[in-house]
Protein backbone atom coordinates (compact mmCIF):
# COMPACT_ATOMS: atom_id res chain seq x y z
CA UNK A 1 0.00 0.00 0.00
CA UNK A 2 1.22 3.22 -0.74
CA UNK A 3 1.74 5.84 2.07
CA UNK A 4 1.81 9.79 1.11
CA UNK A 5 5.13 11.13 3.29
CA UNK A 6 4.19 14.49 2.59
CA UNK A 7 3.77 15.57 6.01
CA UNK A 8 7.16 13.54 7.15
CA UNK A 9 8.77 15.77 9.55
CA UNK A 10 11.70 14.70 11.60
CA UNK A 11 13.04 16.18 14.42
CA UNK A 12 17.05 15.34 15.37
CA UNK A 13 17.80 13.56 18.42
CA UNK A 14 21.62 13.39 18.34
CA UNK A 15 23.62 12.83 14.47
CA UNK A 16 27.37 12.35 15.24
CA UNK A 17 30.46 11.15 12.14
CA UNK A 18 31.67 7.93 14.29
CA UNK A 19 35.35 6.95 14.20
CA UNK A 20 35.34 3.72 15.76
CA UNK A 21 38.25 2.16 17.73
CA UNK A 22 38.67 -1.42 17.45
CA UNK A 23 36.66 -1.42 21.07
CA UNK A 24 33.61 0.59 20.24
CA UNK A 25 30.47 -0.91 21.18
CA UNK A 26 26.67 -0.23 21.50
CA UNK A 27 25.43 -2.32 24.35
CA UNK A 28 22.02 -4.27 23.77
CA UNK A 29 18.75 -1.59 24.67
CA UNK A 30 15.71 -0.06 23.70
CA UNK A 31 15.82 2.45 20.93
CA UNK A 32 13.71 5.81 22.07
CA UNK A 33 14.36 7.06 18.55
CA UNK A 34 14.95 6.25 14.96
CA UNK A 35 18.56 4.98 14.43
CA UNK A 36 19.68 5.39 10.52
CA UNK A 37 23.50 4.53 9.69
CA UNK A 38 25.80 4.75 6.83
CA UNK A 39 28.93 2.71 6.92
CA UNK A 40 31.41 5.48 4.91
CA UNK A 41 34.57 2.80 5.71
CA UNK A 42 35.21 -0.84 7.50
CA UNK A 43 32.66 -3.10 8.90
CA UNK A 44 30.29 -3.96 11.83
CA UNK A 45 27.61 -6.09 12.67
CA UNK A 46 24.52 -4.68 14.00
CA UNK A 47 21.79 -6.91 15.84
CA UNK A 48 18.43 -5.28 15.44
CA UNK A 49 15.96 -7.13 17.78
CA UNK A 50 18.93 -10.08 18.26
CA UNK A 51 19.12 -10.50 14.87
CA UNK A 52 22.94 -10.45 13.28
CA UNK A 53 23.52 -7.70 9.98
CA UNK A 54 27.02 -7.52 8.54
CA UNK A 55 27.84 -3.86 7.48
CA UNK A 56 30.43 -2.68 5.21
CA UNK A 57 31.54 -0.08 2.89
CA UNK A 58 28.42 1.31 1.19
CA UNK A 59 25.76 0.07 3.60
CA UNK A 60 23.19 1.80 5.40
CA UNK A 61 21.18 0.53 8.61
CA UNK A 62 17.82 1.40 9.06
CA UNK A 63 16.29 0.72 13.33
CA UNK A 64 13.42 1.68 13.94
CA UNK A 65 12.31 3.33 17.59
CA UNK A 66 11.20 0.64 19.60
CA UNK A 67 13.33 -1.74 18.99
CA UNK A 68 16.35 -3.55 20.74
CA UNK A 69 19.76 -2.76 19.22
CA UNK A 70 23.28 -3.40 19.62
CA UNK A 71 26.18 -3.10 17.68
CA UNK A 72 30.54 -4.16 17.35
CA UNK A 73 33.14 -2.86 15.01
CA UNK A 74 35.48 -5.11 13.13
CA UNK A 75 38.46 -4.72 15.07
CA UNK A 76 40.65 -5.12 12.43
CA UNK A 77 38.70 -2.73 10.00
CA UNK A 78 36.98 -0.30 12.48
CA UNK A 79 34.01 1.77 11.16
CA UNK A 80 33.77 4.82 9.97
CA UNK A 81 30.09 6.23 9.67
CA UNK A 82 27.25 8.66 9.86
CA UNK A 83 24.73 8.20 12.43
CA UNK A 84 21.33 9.82 12.05
CA UNK A 85 19.25 9.40 15.23
CA UNK A 86 15.65 10.98 15.25
CA UNK A 87 12.38 11.61 16.14
CA UNK A 88 9.72 11.88 13.06
CA UNK A 89 5.51 12.63 12.49
CA UNK A 90 3.65 11.91 10.08
CA UNK A 91 0.18 13.64 9.79
CA UNK A 92 0.52 14.80 13.20
CA UNK A 93 0.70 11.35 14.07
CA UNK A 94 3.96 9.92 16.07
CA UNK A 95 5.62 7.41 13.17
CA UNK A 96 7.22 4.82 14.39
CA UNK A 97 8.18 2.98 11.16
CA UNK A 98 9.79 4.31 8.17
CA UNK A 99 10.04 2.13 5.01
CA UNK A 100 13.26 0.84 4.76
CA UNK A 101 14.34 -2.17 4.82
CA UNK A 102 16.78 -3.05 7.77
CA UNK A 103 20.17 -2.68 5.79
CA UNK A 104 20.58 -1.83 1.95
CA UNK A 105 23.39 -0.56 -0.11
CA UNK A 106 23.42 2.83 -1.60
CA UNK A 107 27.68 2.36 -2.37
CA UNK A 108 28.96 6.39 -3.62
CA UNK A 109 25.79 8.03 -4.30
CA UNK A 110 26.45 11.36 -5.29
CA UNK A 111 23.93 13.28 -4.08
CA UNK A 112 23.55 11.49 -0.79
CA UNK A 113 26.94 11.93 0.12
CA UNK A 114 26.79 15.79 -0.47
CA UNK A 115 23.91 15.73 1.10
CA UNK A 116 25.51 13.86 4.31
CA UNK A 117 28.61 15.93 4.01
CA UNK A 118 26.71 19.18 4.28
CA UNK A 119 24.81 17.97 7.14
CA UNK A 120 27.91 16.51 8.98
CA UNK A 121 29.55 20.43 8.28
CA UNK A 122 26.44 22.01 9.63
CA UNK A 123 26.26 20.12 12.98
CA UNK A 124 29.48 20.67 13.78
CA UNK A 125 29.20 24.12 13.15
CA UNK A 126 26.34 25.28 14.67
CA UNK A 127 26.08 28.43 13.56
CA UNK A 128 22.92 30.42 13.93
CA UNK A 129 19.78 28.84 12.55
CA UNK A 130 21.50 25.51 12.38
CA UNK A 131 19.00 23.40 13.44
CA UNK A 132 16.72 24.57 11.11
CA UNK A 133 18.97 24.47 7.49
CA UNK A 134 19.99 20.60 8.85
CA UNK A 135 17.06 19.74 9.45
CA UNK A 136 16.02 20.85 5.76
CA UNK A 137 19.35 18.90 4.50
CA UNK A 138 17.89 15.65 6.42
CA UNK A 139 14.39 16.28 4.93
CA UNK A 140 16.43 15.98 1.76
CA UNK A 141 17.84 12.88 2.41
CA UNK A 142 15.21 11.15 3.78
CA UNK A 143 13.41 11.91 0.72
CA UNK A 144 15.67 10.47 -1.59
CA UNK A 145 16.53 7.45 0.87
CA UNK A 146 12.48 7.24 0.68
CA UNK A 147 12.02 7.65 -2.87
CA UNK A 148 14.73 5.57 -4.23
CA UNK A 149 15.80 3.12 -1.74
CA UNK A 150 12.38 2.19 0.75
CA UNK A 151 10.50 -1.28 -0.24
CA UNK A 152 8.15 0.43 -2.39
CA UNK A 153 9.65 2.83 -4.37
CA UNK A 154 10.60 2.87 -8.23
CA UNK A 155 14.08 3.79 -7.99
CA UNK A 156 15.17 5.82 -11.52
CA UNK A 157 19.44 5.09 -11.99
CA UNK A 158 19.65 4.11 -15.49
CA UNK A 159 21.10 7.49 -17.18
CA UNK A 160 19.43 6.73 -20.34
CA UNK A 161 16.22 6.90 -18.29
CA UNK A 162 16.90 10.03 -16.68
CA UNK A 163 17.59 11.59 -20.24
CA UNK A 164 14.33 10.38 -20.97
CA UNK A 165 12.21 11.93 -18.07
CA UNK A 166 14.57 15.31 -18.50
CA UNK A 167 13.43 15.44 -22.10
CA UNK A 168 9.81 15.24 -21.29
CA UNK A 169 9.84 17.52 -18.55
CA UNK A 170 11.04 20.41 -20.87
CA UNK A 171 9.01 19.15 -23.59
CA UNK A 172 5.76 17.83 -22.23
CA UNK A 173 3.61 20.71 -24.26
CA UNK A 174 5.07 19.30 -27.41
CA UNK A 175 4.36 15.83 -29.05
CA UNK A 176 6.38 13.33 -27.21
CA UNK A 177 6.47 9.97 -28.87
CA UNK A 178 7.75 6.71 -27.33
CA UNK A 179 9.79 5.80 -30.60
CA UNK A 180 11.98 9.40 -30.74
CA UNK A 181 12.69 8.88 -26.91
CA UNK A 182 14.16 5.28 -27.64
CA UNK A 183 16.04 6.22 -30.34
CA UNK A 184 17.17 9.50 -27.85
CA UNK A 185 18.36 6.98 -25.70
CA UNK A 186 19.92 4.08 -28.06
CA UNK A 187 17.49 1.35 -27.22
CA UNK A 188 15.28 -1.11 -28.68
CA UNK A 189 11.37 0.58 -28.06
CA UNK A 190 10.12 -2.29 -26.80
CA UNK A 191 12.94 -2.81 -23.92
CA UNK A 192 12.64 1.31 -23.44
CA UNK A 193 9.16 1.29 -22.70
CA UNK A 194 9.87 -1.97 -20.04
CA UNK A 195 13.13 -0.13 -18.72
CA UNK A 196 10.56 2.83 -18.52
CA UNK A 197 8.31 1.48 -16.58
CA UNK A 198 10.75 -0.43 -14.20
CA UNK A 199 12.08 2.91 -13.50
CA UNK A 200 9.22 4.95 -12.60
CA UNK A 201 6.23 2.86 -11.77
CA UNK A 202 4.21 3.98 -15.47
CA UNK A 203 4.51 3.92 -18.76
CA UNK A 204 5.70 6.67 -21.49
CA UNK A 205 1.68 7.56 -22.04
CA UNK A 206 0.56 7.50 -18.52
CA UNK A 207 4.22 9.81 -17.22
CA UNK A 208 3.54 12.14 -20.19
CA UNK A 209 0.08 12.65 -18.75
CA UNK A 210 0.47 12.78 -15.33
CA UNK A 211 3.31 16.14 -16.37
CA UNK A 212 0.43 17.25 -18.60
CA UNK A 213 -2.23 17.46 -16.08
CA UNK A 214 -0.06 18.59 -13.03
CA UNK A 215 1.03 21.41 -15.17
CA UNK A 216 -1.86 22.04 -16.13
CA UNK A 217 -2.90 21.78 -12.97
CA UNK A 218 -0.64 24.81 -11.65
CA UNK A 219 -1.55 26.79 -14.26
CA UNK A 220 -5.35 26.98 -13.46
CA UNK A 221 -4.88 27.50 -9.94
CA UNK A 222 -2.53 30.49 -10.41
CA UNK A 223 -5.43 31.87 -12.59
CA UNK A 224 -5.44 33.99 -15.50
CA UNK A 225 -6.16 30.80 -17.67
CA UNK A 226 -9.15 29.31 -19.52
CA UNK A 227 -9.30 25.95 -19.61
CA UNK A 228 -8.47 25.46 -23.03
CA UNK A 229 -6.08 27.85 -22.98
CA UNK A 230 -4.15 25.54 -20.01
CA UNK A 231 -5.11 22.61 -22.19
CA UNK A 232 -3.29 23.84 -25.34
CA UNK A 233 -0.08 25.31 -23.07
CA UNK A 234 0.30 21.65 -21.89
CA UNK A 235 0.33 19.56 -24.74
CA UNK A 236 -3.97 18.76 -25.13
CA UNK A 237 -5.48 18.99 -28.55
CA UNK A 238 -8.80 18.08 -27.25
CA UNK A 239 -10.51 20.08 -24.46
CA UNK A 240 -13.20 17.43 -24.43
CA UNK A 241 -10.30 14.47 -23.93
CA UNK A 242 -8.42 16.92 -21.51
CA UNK A 243 -11.24 17.00 -19.31
CA UNK A 244 -11.94 13.98 -19.12
CA UNK A 245 -8.30 12.77 -18.04
CA UNK A 246 -8.35 15.66 -15.90
CA UNK A 247 -11.21 14.57 -13.63
CA UNK A 248 -9.92 10.94 -13.69
CA UNK A 249 -6.42 12.04 -12.45
CA UNK A 250 -7.33 14.85 -9.73
CA UNK A 251 -11.65 13.95 -9.10
CA UNK A 252 -12.88 17.24 -9.92
CA UNK A 253 -13.05 18.91 -13.41
CA UNK A 254 -10.66 21.27 -14.70
CA UNK A 255 -13.21 24.76 -14.63
CA UNK A 256 -13.21 23.86 -10.86
CA UNK A 257 -9.16 24.63 -10.52
CA UNK A 258 -9.73 28.11 -11.82
CA UNK A 259 -8.48 30.69 -9.33
CA UNK A 260 -11.19 33.19 -10.55
CA UNK A 261 -14.20 30.81 -11.08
Amino acid sequence: MFTDYTELIPSMEYFVERRCAPTWSIKRGCLPYHDLTYVIAGRSTYFINDVPFHLQQGDMIYIPKGSYRQAFTAQDTPMHCYAFNFHCSLNNQECTQLPFPSTFAIHADPELMRLFKDFAGLWLEKRQGYALKARAVFMLILHKLLYSYSSDSHTVTDPRIQKANEYILNHYDQKIDMDHLARMSELHPVYFGSLFREANGCTVKEYITNIRINNAENLLLTGGYSVSEAAERCGFNDIFYFSRIFKKRKGYPPSEARKDH
